[in-house]
């Protein structure tokens, strides 16, 4: 082997069982793409496709892998975190790749790239960085922060640590003790430096503060001192606009804001069960719960009527899933349109636009299923067929219930087939090579079903107690049971062209104790098989023309003695090269528990079958057999990579290993001639572990390696199937998976035998890739749908035929009818007329003389009004005179009280006592004279008031009987009156114009008498503003003589403080560059939230767009799903209505048929006549004859619909 050569490594291609055993087992990446994890790989689902792409473990630099205990993605869904627990090997392990693991947290870059083979976009995972984290083992949860550059993570140790790091620059940032349960970290969805942690009794909110985190609030949900009280938190989330919703285990949902509790929604769920998970809207107005006895709800967060700070929590609707699973994980898309939920049978979308508020809540909703694979555990050993793609397994659902599911082994992520059992667990299966047939033990059974395309059918049953094993052999013609009670092994005959049922062909009993372990050879001709106290034996069929079955089998090697309270777990089997038919058979020995190295196993083998004579050996000791530092669970073998120049043929073959931690091992070995005892036999060299590959949490429980294909099957204990393609390890490409079909290099024809046990259930021509018998009834079904067409094309025709002949009879009475009706209609009308013409020329003369009468007293009361108006006219103008005169009094006297100020200022206090004294006595006759004048002027108008308002109760009475006479007369008075009302608005409006002129001469005088007072005021203001700057100048002259003697004592103090100041500036320059690098980290955190903050409104804009397309696209949908479901349920109903009279018609019971149709001619005929006779009747009661005749046909042909399914109820 050369030093250079690059050792195999196997990759991940597909598979099938979640994760659920951490939060957010499935994370919504975008509308059509999911993030999740099956055993140790991160994988990316498109769900239009079903295609998996798993993030390989190449991408790991730190050895061993560990757990995937929590994921997480940033708000903009571009880095994705996944935590891993640590791994720690025993000392001593030979692999090279098992080195100690910390825990550690891994940042991935989730990038869109465009596919040119497929055309759109298309997503990948990249590995940006990871973070050792040596002060804990385990991280229980994990978040990243809005705008993905921060990264925390919640530690399972002792003190419950919560850390913080800038993974970009991969250093911690803040790290500080809990002491509680945490369950659920988050981010503040608007601000990076607060986190939040839910988990026991309290929630609480953090925030960081130099390279710690300071608790900000918290919250409890109960008294600890009563046990009753305490209610664990479930879950918390945070919404825009500083808002955090906290869930409880109770069903009751917390709204904080400002890290205060605003509101308290109690029992979401009414009490049933428990909370488990919540998870935000990704448009922010509100959240989504999910619980026990498979309910979910939706909560929205609405702003209070009229108070739009307010938020308050209303529940808008609860739903619940089929079959009342436990909701594990719930999400939304981030569009908000789609619900996401994991349960503990599978995970699946729900449409929330489907959601209908008017409908009672508990509804039970469909989920659209995104795997074909129920989510299983209890796994055993997988079965493949070497000439089909296919493989099964049996397990046990959540339920309870045991299940067979076959998948294919080029997309083990389709399960084809999911077949449950009802009754007691199966205690092995396994799966023909042709992958055509199923065995299946039970304890009190043995069965054989066939494989169609999407189910099986059982197709032979044999009631036997004790079968524990059965395995076909390699070509399929022959399969083995193995008695546990009776320490037997059976061999049967399989279905064949010259036999139908299983036929015993022979019998081994040399067995002491129960046999465990049970595993065919390359060829049909042997097998080997491993009772309890270790005995190895290989077993040869003998072909012969006659005998019993008991002579069939004998034992043809030596017993191989295992040590002391050593056991067989696994076997496996290869030929030695392509050129010889020598093959090897590998056994794995697993140590006593009793010892100190238990948790290590021994690789044996033996070449052709020779037990005797063991070919591997320990290069340490020279004991038979290899040791192997860890446990082995499964064993595989397969040929190597093809060679090349560069490192030749270095791994020509492989073994596979399981490991009872999860991992796949893989060794090479080669076939060395040599002599170790004097005799020559073939020997094996097994080299040191070159490669080990973690992808399980749970051990492994079966390994089938395919060669054409290079894909590597194995499935765990806890349910997860992977498909792993085998490559070099400096290269991610390998061959194409195509389907797998293995050469069968030996043929035995088998003679048929006396013992016939099995018991026929189905005939082998009934089955098909397809069942035939579906097949023939869908034909059948199609023809009854052709002659129940022509059956209604009849009726169709002949009830149109009496349709048609009872509308033209009733089209000939209802024209007679209305011909009448027209001539009557025409009489009146001319009566009518001429009543009209009479009554007409009488209300004409009426009017005129009404109307001479009335614009006579209308004349004679304008005039009058007009005479009136002149004389208020003239009052108005003298009023306005003498107020004008008013007015320059006003200014003659403010001019002349001007002059008085101005010579008051030079006289002195004196003459300004008497100029005020002066100014008040004026002041105060101005005021007599206003008065007056007002008095004067209130008299008038009150006067000109009553006058106006005499005149016009009498003008208005007038009007008013005149209006009401002419009213009830004619149109033409109304119109009168209603121009004179408007030349009284009029009158009133330039009446209303004169009162606001004298309003607004009155405000000029009362402004005009504030301006006086003000000048008062302020020359009050400077008179004492002269007194106090003179008191003021007086008190700084002692001020200046007290501050030169403080001066001086300053100036004697500043030689003592300067030699201070020297002393604190050496202690405060290292604080002031502290601060400078804080206020630069501060504004790089502020340009990073301006940054952030256009990126949000950026991709708000693409989401309301997005949105607006998703909706249309989604109407659009709806409506064509509901044209498709009208069209689907009409052709159902003609299904059913139109088989039952073909059926009638296969019966004989034509006759009966027209014989009813006739009976209900004659009848109708009948009543057509006598409706004729009626002729003379209303129109309405003609067309209600009408109605009444179709709803009684109608009647008439659903009755004769169903007389045939009746019929055919009688005679069954």
């Amino acid at each position: 082997m050369t030093d250079f050569a690059s050792p195999p490594t196997l990759v991940a291609v597909n598979g099938n069982g979640v994760d659920t055993s951490f939060r957010d087992a499935i994370l919504p990446l975008s509308r059509y793409e999911l993030v999740l994890v099956i055993g140790k790989c991160v994988v990316l689902q498109n769900t239009q496709t079903q295609e998996l792409s798993f993030v390989t473990a190449q991408d790991q630099t730190t050895g061993c892998l560990g757990e995937i205990t929590a994921v997480a993605l940033c708000g903009k869904r571009q880095h994705l975190s996944v935590c891993r627990a640590a791994v720690k090997m025993k000392s001593g392990d030979g692999n090279p790749d098992s080195t100690n693991s910390p825990a550690s947290i891994t940042v991935y870059s989730v990038t869109t790239r465009i596919n040119p083979t497929k055309g759109g976009s298309t997503r990948r995972i990249a590995l940006l960085k990871t973070l050792a984290v040596t002060w804990t083992d385990r991280l229980v949860s994990t978040a990243l922060s809005p705008d993905g550059k921060l990264v925390s993570a919640q530690a399972a140790n002792s003190n419950w640590s919560l850390g913080v790091w800038d993974w970009g620059r991969g250093r911690q940032v803040a790290l500080s003790d809990v002491h509680c349960r945490v369950s659920r970290v988050r981010f503040n969805v608007i601000d990076m430096a607060q986190l939040s942690t839910s988990g026991g009794n309290l929630l609480r909110i953090w925030t960081m503060c130099q390279y710690t985190l300071k608790s900000l609030a918290s919250f409890k949900s109960g008294d600890e001192t009563k046990a009753k009280n305490v209610v664990n938190y479930a879950d918390h989330a945070w919404l825009p606009e500083d808002v955090l919703v906290g869930l409880l285990e109770d069903g009751d949902v917390q709204l904080i804001m400002n890290a205060e509790l605003v509101q308290t929604l109690r029992a979401v769920h009414k009490g049933l069960g428990k909370m488990l998970c919540m998870s935000p809207l990704n448009n922010g107005e509100g959240v989504v719960v999910g619980g026990t006895h498979g309910l979910v709800s939706v909560v929205r967060i609405v702003s209070k009527m009229l108070k739009a700070n307010e938020k308050e929590l209303h529940l808008q609707r609860r739903v619940r899933v089929p079959n009342t699973y436990r909701i594990l994980s719930v999400m939304t898309d981030p569009a908000a349109a789609m619900l996401l939920c994991c349960t503990e049978r599978g995970y699946g979308s729900y449409d929330l636009s489907n959601l209908c508020l008017l409908r009672s809540d508990d509804e039970t909703i469909a989920l659209s299923s995104l795997s074909s694979t129920p989510l299983s555990q209890e796994m055993e050993k997988l079965s493949a067929a070497s000439r089909r793609p296919c493989f099964a397994a049996a397990c046990r659902l959540p339920d309870g219930d045991a299940a067979v599911h076959v998948w294919s082994q080029t997309d083990c992520h389709e399960c084809f087939i999911a077949h449950t059992l009802e009754q007691q667990a199966p205690l092995s299966v396994d799966i023909h090579p042709s992958g055509s047939e199923l065995l299946m033990t039970f304890s009190s059974r043995f069965q054989i079903f066939f494989v169609l395309q999407d189910s099986l059918r059982l197709a032979f049953e044999m009631p036997q107690k004790h079968l524990t094993l059965a395995q076909y052999s390699p070509s399929g013609a022959l399969f083995a049971a193995v008695h546990a009670t009776n320490k037997t092994i059976f061999v049967y005959q399989s279905l064949s062209r010259v036999q139908r049922e299983p036929q015993l062909v022979g019998i081994f009993r040399d067995f002491r104790e129960s046999i465990e372990r049970f595993h065919w050879a390359l060829h049909d001709s042997s097998f080997f098989a491993v009772d309890a106290v270790g005995e190895l034996r290989l077993c040869q069929l003998r072909w012969q023309s006659g005998g019993e079955a008991e002579d069939l089998v004998e034992t043809q090697s030596v017993a191989q003695k295992l040590s002391r309270d050593n056991t067989i777990v696994a076997f496996t089997s290869s030929y030695m090269d392509h050129e010889s038919h020598d093959y090897v058979v590998f056994a794995a020995e697993k140590r006593a528990s009793k010892r100190e190295s238990s948790s290590q196993s021994i690789v044996r083998a033996w070449v052709n079958g020779q037990l005797a004579f063991d070919a591997l050996y320990s290069l340490n000791d020279g004991s038979a057999g290899e040791k192997v530092p860890f446990e082995v669970t499964a064993l595989e073998s397969g040929t190597g990579l093809s060679s090349n120049r560069s490192d030749g043929n270095a791994y020509p073959n492989l073994l596979f290993t399981g490991t009872s931690t999860g991992s796949l091992v893989i060794f090479s070995w080669k076939r060395k001639r040599g002599s170790r005892t004097g005799e020559g036999h073939s020997r094996i060299l097994l080299s040191r572990a070159i490669k080990r590959v973690d992808l399980h949490t749970a051990p492994v429980v079966g390994l089938f390696y395919a060669t054409r294909s290079r894909l590597l099957l194995s499935n765990a204990q806890n349910g997860v199937v992977l498909a792993c393609k085998l490559c070099r390890a400096n290269s991610g490409e390998a061959e194409s998976s195509s389907a797998i079909a293995t050469a069968i290099r030996d043929e035995q024809n088998l003679h048929e035998l006396s013992t016939n046990v099995f018991a026929s259930i189905c005939q082998p021509e009934e089955l098909a890739v397809y069942d035939r018998n579906k097949v023939e009834l869908s034909r059948l079904k199609l023809l009854d749908l052709d002659c129940e067409m022509e059956q209604f094309k009849m009726e169709n025709e002949m009830l149109s035929r009496q349709v048609s002949e009872q509308r033209v009879k009733f089209e000939s009475t209802l024209e007679s009818e209305l011909a009448a009706h027209a001539r009557t209609a025409k009489e009146e009308k001319k009566a009518l007329r001429t009543e009209l013409d009479v009554r007409l020329g009488g209300a004409i003369r009426e009017r005129d003389s009404q109307l001479r009468t009335l614009s006579e007293d209308a004349r004679s009361a304008q005039d009058h009004y007009l005479l009136a108006l002149e004389m208020l006219q003239k009052e108005c103008d003298s009023q306005r005179e003498e107020l004008h005169a008013t007015k320059m009094d006003l200014e003659d006297e403010h001019t002349r009280a001007q002059e008085r100020e101005v010579q008051l200022e030079y006289e002195g206090r004196k003459k300004l006592r008497e100029a005020k004294a002066h100014y008040d006595g004026a002041q105060k006759r101005l005021a007599d004279e206003l008065e007056l004048t007002k008095r004067k002027l209130q008299e008038v108008l009150s006067q000109q008031d009553q006058d106006q308002l005499v005149q016009m109760g009498l003008l208005a009475n007038s009007i008013d009987s005149e209006k009401q006479k002419g009213a009830t007369q004619l149109a033409e008075q109304n119109g009168k009156a209603a121009a004179l009302n408007q030349q009284v608005k009029m009158l009133l409006g330039a009446l209303n114009q004169k009162d606001n002129e004298l309003q607004q001469l009155c405000c000029d005088f009362d402004e005009r008498l504030h301006e006086i007072e003000m000048l008062r005021e302020k020359l009050a203001d400077e008179k004492a503003h002269t007194t106090r700057v003179m008191r003021e100048r007086d008190e700084s002259v002692a001020q200046l003589a007290e501050q030169r003697r403080v001066l001086e004592n300053l100036r004697r103090l500043d030689g003592v403080h300067r030699s201070q100041l020297e002393l604190l500036q050496k202690h405060i320059l290292p604080k002031d560059r502290e601060l400078v690098q804080m206020q630069e980290h501060l504004n790089q955190l502020h340009d990073a939230n301006q940054e952030v903050v256009v990126q949000a409104n950026i991709s708000d804009r693409l989401r309301v767009e997005a949105s607006s397309l998703a909706r249309k696209q989604e109407r659009e949908l709806e409506t064509t799903s509901k044209r498709l479901e009208r069209v689907r349920h009409s052709i159902v109903v003609l299904q059913e209505e139109l088989g039952e009279l073909v059926r009638r018609s296969a019966v004989q019971e034509k006759s009966a048929i027209v014989t009813e149709i006739g009976r209900l001619h004659k009848r109708m005929t009948r009543q057509l006549d006598a409706l004729q006779a009626r002729g003379d009747s209303a129109p309405d009661e003609v067309n209600a004859e009408l109605h009444r005749q179709n709803r009684f046909l109608l009647q008439n042909k659903h009755s004769l619909r169903r007389q045939p399914c009746r019929s055919r109820m009688r005679h069954s």
